[in-house]
């Protein structure tokens, strides 16, 4: 499955057919009330049989959270912490962790179990992006 960010504020999730170069759009999720600028897909040890999870960020200033069962996405929780844009998401796998960046000059890193905010740092300008090393003891922004 791929994702494509859309300039309006729905996901539109493909499918690959075959791995084919021929895409088909799945389904249109209403997601944010302006444009999507981050997706990321992740998945966890999910209690309630969940088979796919997804992050989306937007320029509405919230982190939303997706659970996939069969072939429909389901809203589960907002996440709110920036004052403006989020403008980039980056999975942290081994420690289930989301980290946030904004326009807001706010890096925060929330906890994808418990769905918190575990710390926030705030830079002198805007964050354009964000990404962790592989041993997820450096972040860089």
């Amino acid at each position: 499955m791929s994702v494509t960010d859309s300039p309006l504020e729905v996901i539109l999730p493909f499918d690959f057919q075959n791995d084919l170069p021929r895409l088909r759009c799945s389904e249109t999720i209403e997601a944010h009330s302006d444009t999507i600028r981050s997706i990321v897909f992740y998945s966890s040890q999910s209690e309630d049989g969940c088979e796919s999870q997804l992050a989306t960020g937007g320029n509405d200033t919230s982190i939303k959270l997706w659970n996939r069962r069969g072939n429909e996405w389901q809203h589960r929780k907002t996440l709110q912490g920036h004052s403006s844009y989020v403008t980039c998401l980056w999975l942290m796998r081994r420690r289930e962790r989301l980290l946030s960046a904004s326009s807001d000059h706010l890096v925060i890193c929330w906890d994808l179990q418990s769905e918190d905010s575990l710390w926030r740092r705030k830079l002198p300008d805007e964050v354009i992006c964000v990404a962790a090393d592989a041993s997820e003891q450096t972040v860089a922004a």
